[in-house]
């Protein structure tokens, strides 16, 4: 599945959480003392995570720096990292923190990021200003794992070790791509094991339903379990959905006061028991102690009686209601590694629809300039992704479209829905 990857910057003084390599405690800078406290630690050190910058030069030609960053960009973006750009190099240690002066170099790290890397390369901006001088500080480049690594700068790909960048060889090439090939093709039978418990038999179903996992590429077993066990859960989770909803302006999901723990996790349903359910009410969002969340959904395709110029009855896609769950999970998913797990990785995604044969949207039966008679031609659409944590939060509508573009195009929703953006989402709902 072919997309454009959207890159994207958020300058922020709030804390956020950084990844620096396996065998170092995640960090969590909010001050400039943070920075002169993981300076001096060795937490900054340099290493196949972290580089570092005393600043950006221009002298000799901005032209020819901005390749260079352009290199280092293109090369964290293998495994994930950070650039440190205020911070000096002391022979791949951490030495004194000295600032840059910040006006306009997110800016430009971003412009880099994203007409100089091939293909672009998501890229976040965090500034951390020196308190003693206005307009200076450090900025941290966060630079997550790529889903379409690797990376080019001027036809060459680029990959990082402890010592540095390097160019990759074309068998480290294959590698990097026979691994995301192997990522996906985990969440797929993820996906399909997931469905094969759905409690209604194919055979037997009168509506479509939705299966999405939304998984850590690479997060801790029991990542979630404080949560889970916590005496706020139902608080903790009602805040969160509270923030899904207002993002959306609606509410998309189970509400908190469903929430039951169960064996695996903890599940928001309408439910209490297998037998207690109707496949119209079928809508389990369940939290995972590895932090995935998973929802399966009998609410996105249903039967209809026939319409005018129809003798038969027909199935329908409730299209805003299915962008507006998967959305709305994707969502909730980030601010849980946010706020609960620390999680800033990759994570692996996959979305199932069953049930589609011969159905119409839903924005059909509505006019907009669409036939009837124009029915979808496959009965299961299936679709895999990745994404890192800030995407999940920041640019959650570049992984939806990812996800279910090429399922509306095959409705002929593309004009009613592409490019999607949530504001796409919240004029449907009206």
């Amino acid at each position: 599945m072919e997309y454009t990857l959207v890159y994207d910057i958020r300058v922020t003084s709030t804390p956020v959480i950084v990844y620096l390599g396996p065998n170092r405690d995640r960090w969590y800078p909010q001050t400039w003392q943070d920075i002169i406290d993981a300076a001096s630690g060795g937490l900054l050190d340099e290493s196949a995570w972290v580089d570092l910058k005393r600043e950006l030069a221009t002298a000799g030609g901005r032209a020819h720096h901005n390749t260079e960053i352009a290199k280092d960009l293109a090369a964290m973006a293998v495994d994930g990292g950070m650039l440190v750009i205020g911070v000096a190099d002391d022979h791949s240690r951490a030495g004194q923190v000295v600032g840059v002066e910040l006006a306009g170099l997110a800016d430009r790290v971003t412009a880099v990021a994203g007409t100089r890397v091939s293909p672009p390369v998501t890229v976040r901006c965090v500034e951390v200003p020196d308190p003693a001088r206005p307009g200076w500080g450090c900025l941290l480049v966060l630079v997550p794992p790529s889903p379409l690594a690797p990376h080019m700068v001027d036809s060459v790909y680029w990959g990082r070790t402890d010592k540095g960048n390097e160019r990759l060889t074309d068998e480290k090439v294959r590698r990097i791509l026979a691994a995301r090939a192997l990522l996906a093709t985990d969440i797929r039978d993820k996906l399909r094991e997931f469905a094969a418990g759905d409690p209604f038999p194919a055979q037997t179903r009168e509506t479509g339903h939705l299966y999405l996992i939304v998984r850590p590429a690479a997060g801790a077993a029991e990542a979630l379990v404080p949560l889970l066990t916590s005496a706020n859960l139902l608080q903790d989770v009602h805040m969160l959905l509270n923030r899904v909803a207002a993002e959306l302006n609606y509410s998309h999901l189970p509400r908190a006061d469903t929430l039951r723990r169960r064996a695996y996790g903890a599940v928001l349903s309408r439910r209490f028991g297998r037998n207690d359910l109707t496949e119209q009410g079928l809508r389990d969002l369940t939290l995972h102690e590895d932090g995935s969340l998973t929802l399966m959904s009998g609410q996105v395709v249903e039967q209809r009686r026939p319409q005018t110029g129809l003798r038969d009855e027909y199935r329908m896609v409730w299209t805003p209601w299915l962008l507006g769950m998967v959305h709305a999970t994707l969502l909730l998913a980030g601010l849980v590694a946010d706020r609960h797990t620390g999680y800033q990785g990759q994570w692996q995604i996959g979305v199932r629809v069953e049930g589609l044969q011969d159905a119409v949207p839903h924005e059909a039966t509505r006019g907009m300039g669409l036939d009837l008679r124009d029915r979808y031609d496959t009965d299961v659409y299936e679709a895999t992704t990745t994404a890192d944590t800030a995407e999940l939060t920041g640019s959650t509508h570049a992984v939806v479209e990812r996800l279910l573009g090429r399922l509306l195009r095959g409705l002929l929703l593309d004009a009613q829905y592409l490019p999607y953006t949530a504001e796409v989402l919240r004029s449907a709902m009206r």
